[in-house]
């Protein structure tokens, strides 16, 4: 019966005019699932189809009527979308979003158990929905981990209304012996048949948080009634107990959601969003709290509906009405059983009749293939499917032969097939030369479309290349050219941007301003200006470079900025400018030496030497305009401090490159402050 239920859908089949299915993706306790396409907007959509064993079972069509209309009445960003519904051929079909992602439950099931950060959000997102479909007066009634999707980006939407029921139902219907709801995530309210209301969405709730987190429920055993009985008695395990890592405020939370009676766990999904909203702003707070006064005022107002003896005696009736219902499974099942074998020996029979036939060589309809080359795919398939032959599409892509067009087939044209063949006809389809084609990689990243090439089959070579408008690392073209169709495993070169050429810094030590810019700008370099803090109001022709970066014969790249410092004159060739000691030579009891560059000054013959030719035969500088009479001690007598003179030579129109030792230009070496310095760019081009 499940076959036939496959079979009733078929790969290309349209569905109200608009929904073309595409793939079984899916299959539930009730309903198949397909992927579709819907034909107006090209959107995916999955379209849930009601078992054909089960369409003519009043209670499974009512329950899968009753989910469309849940579902449909709902509209949230964590409640999967019912977009229509219909009814075709005998089909039930219900079209739903199309949701890319896994159920909660494989993820459970694949990582072992979830760190309480990602089990929390994910429980968060659930309790919303709850709460849209708790303000609508509907109630889901199968909260478990198997209806939950969680998609890529971890958003968790709820499906699945299929048991949901208006809050103000009073019972909870039990179909073969099982209470509606998996036994293992409902309430006890539930297991006890009684008035299931929003706090049992909240019960099983708090029991997905519990597998989250720990991997396992809390409650299970061999038989639904033994889990059943667990819910309404057991206490279960604190999760820390389990997994010791979970925060205590949060272990608390979930012991709350599933409590055994309703009044002691959270009154709504509000209420329970809230706690979670202010447990993940502060983990180590204190929740999960129960206030003890307004449960007790809550009880004295019931009838005792949740007494002991009212318990045992609920539970006793599902022990008993189960155990009724386990008989008649029994008997229904042996009834199914002989059935069954004697379905086996007719179908022996027939096919011993018909071997019979075909020996005999009495007339059989056959099937002479035909040729399905250069035809249409929908042309083929419909000869196919009139002649009731199974057959498979491959899709390839081919330059030649138009999209859409079979290109080859197996078996060939003329094979017969007889009715009783096995065989599948397969043919090969033109998806277009798409595929086959080379895209435009043009301004792409290099090592993104390299790896996508390789994974295509495609030997990738790389050519760097200098380049005004392209960023580096990015492609400049391909090699063959874009559109080309190509041949398996060829060779594709991928021209790749290094930038623009490197240019060479210019040697400007010394350079009078104008003529430094000048260099710059024909090297195609941006310019930094700074000019020395001493000299805030140096005319630009009384300007020279005294220091700048990168140095020369540096390569770069076209528009590097170079830092320049620029002085006076003196600050660029400091030593050119003196013919005396800068400084006072000193004289000292043992070597006395005083130095500008290197001057030194003996006892005997104090000598002071500059880059002037100056010779001091004596303490006292011979150009000096004051000098002061050494003081009369027994201690050798101490040269003060000069005045410096300098005397000015005419300015050289090219001066040779300035090394600065002296200690009063270390300040020129500091990289640019444009908060003590005045500063500023020049492009190339300015003056």
């Amino acid at each position: 019966m499940e076959d036939q239920s496959r079979t009733t859908i078929t790969t290309g089949m349209v569905l109200g005019n608009r929904y073309q299915i595409v793939r079984l993706i899916g299959e539930g306790g009730m309903a198949l699932v397909y992927l579709a396409v819907d034909q107006r907007t090209g959107r995916d959509v999955a379209v849930k189809v009601l078992k054909s064993e089960l369409a003519q079972d009043e209670e499974f069509v009512r329950r899968f009527d009753t989910e469309a209309k849940a579902a449909s009445s709902l509209s949230h960003p964590n409640i999967v979308k019912v977009l229509g519904v219909g009814e075709e051929a005998g089909i039930r079909y219900m079209i739903q979003e199309y949701v890319e992602g896994t159920t909660l439950k494989e993820l459970i099931d694949h990582y072992g158990r979830l760190d309480w950060r990602v089990a929390v959000p994910i429980g968060l997102q659930v309790a919303m929905a709850l709460e849209n479909a708790h303000a609508a007066d509907i109630v889901h009634r199968d909260i478990k981990p198997h209806n939950i999707m969680v998609t890529p980006d971890r958003r968790a939407l709820v499906t699945d209304f299929g048991i949901a029921r208006a809050s103000t139902s009073s019972t909870i219907t039990l179909t073969s012996g099982n209470a509606m709801g998996s036994v293992h995530y409902f309430s006890p309210e539930q297991a006890r048949g009684g008035f299931v209301g929003e706090k049992a969405d909240i019960y099983s709730l708090g029991i997905v948080f519990y597998e989250m987190v720990t991997g396992d429920v809390p409650f299970d055993g061999e038989t639904p009634v033994a889990v059943a009985i667990k819910h309404l008695q057991e206490a279960p395990l604190n999760p820390r107990e389990l997994i010791p890592d979970i925060p205590p405020g949060f272990a608390n939370i979930i012991m709350k959601c599933i409590r055994k009676s309703p009044v002691e766990r959270y009154q709504s999904a509000g209420e329970l969003i809230d706690e979670l909203d202010r447990f993940m702003l502060n983990p180590d707070g204190d929740y999960g709290r129960i206030d003890e006064t307004a449960i007790m005022r809550t009880r004295t107002q019931q009838t005792g509906s949740f007494g002991e003896q009212t318990n045992y005696k609920k539970v006793k009736q599902i022990e008993n009405d189960i155990r009724n219902r386990s008989r008649n499974r029994k008997r229904e099942t042996g009834i199914v059983i002989i059935a069954a074998l004697f379905c086996v020996v007719l179908l022996v029979l027939g096919i011993v009749f018909l071997l019979r036939n075909m020996s005999n060589n009495a007339p059989v309809e056959d099937y002479e293939v035909d040729n399905f080359i250069g035809m249409a795919l929908t042309e083929a398939q419909s000869i196919l499917d009139e002649a009731g032959i199974k057959y498979d599409v491959d899709l390839r892509p081919s330059a030649d032969v138009p999209v859409e067009q079979v290109m080859e087939q197996t078996p060939e044209a003329g094979t017969i097939i007889k009715p009783t063949s096995l065989t599948v006809v397969r043919l090969i389809v033109s998806e277009g030369a798409d595929n086959l084609r080379l895209k435009d990689y043009a301004g792409e990243n290099f090592n993104i479309a390299a790896r996508e090439l390789e994974n295509m089959g495609y030997v990738v070579i790389s050519e760097f290349v200098n380049t005004e408008d392209v960023t580096m690392n990015y492609i400049v073209k391909t090699d063959p050219e874009p559109g080309t169709i190509l041949e398996p495993e060829q060779e594709i070169t991928l021209y790749v941007s290094k930038g623009r050429e490197e240019v060479e810094v210019p040697n400007i030590s010394g350079d009078q301003r104008d003529i430094a810019l000048r260099k710059l700008r024909e090297a195609n370099l941006d310019v930094n200006i700074k000019i020395i803090a001493a000299n805030p109001d140096l005319s630009s022709d009384d300007q020279y470079v005294v220091n700048y970066s990168p140095s020369p014969g540096t390569m770069v790249n076209p528009g590097t900025t170079v830092y320049v410092t620029f002085g006076s004159y003196s600050d660029a060739f400091p030593e050119s400018t003196r013919t005396t000691t800068t400084e006072a030579p000193t004289t000292t009891t043992e070597a006395p030496t005083t130095t500008t560059e290197a001057p030194t000054t003996t006892t005997e013959a104090p000598t002071t030497t500059t880059e002037a030719p100056t010779t001091m035969e004596a303490p006292t500088t011979t150009e000096a305009p004051t000098t002061t009479e050494a003081p009369t001690t027994t201690e050798p007598p101490i040269t003060p401090t000069t005045t410096p003179h300098t005397t000015t030579t005419s300015k050289p129109i090219q001066p040779p490159a300035a090394i600065i030792t002296h200690t009063a230009a270390a300040e020129l070496f500091q990289p640019p402050d444009l908060h003590t310095s005045h500063s500023h760019s020049i492009l190339p081009g300015d003056d």
